[in-house]
């Protein structure tokens, strides 16, 4: 799978214990929203094709876990449902997008994965 991603800056951590934390993030304009969003279902599309037993927890068994957070011009950091990677749109359909404030100047988004050391090395990330 070639991902193409342009708004995205990883950064990968070795967690010492056969997984690796992932951080994928992006400060974008209100009118980006939609393209950051496509791009973190890229990744979790990813992510579900080659590890399907996930996100969960991995002290629940989980085979990879992931969690979605944006801030805006506020400070105040929130987390958002995880898009579905059949979509291009987070949970609760294109209504969702309406929470972000339109008056932000910029909103950054961080997606935190993670992902057992062997799915490693990523193919965005080469």
């Amino acid at each position: 799978m070639d991902l193409q991603l342009l708004l995205l800056d990883f950064e990968s951590t070795d967690n010492g214990d056969d997984t690796h934390t992932l951080e994928a993030m992006a400060s974008v304009p209100p009118a980006r929203v939609s393209d950051v969003l496509a791009e973190v279902t890229a990744v979790l599309t990813w992510a579900h094709q080659h590890l399907p037993d996930g996100p969960q927890p991995l002290d629940d068994g989980g085979q990879w876990d992931a969690w979605l957070q944006w801030l805006a011009d506020d400070g105040v950091v929130r987390t958002l449902p995880l898009p579905d990677p059949a979509h291009t749109r987070p949970e609760g359909g294109a209504g969702a997008l309406h929470a972000f404030p339109v008056d932000a100047r910029w909103l950054t988004f961080t997606l935190t994965m993670v992902l057992p050391s062997a799915s490693l090395p990523l193919p965005w990330a080469e």
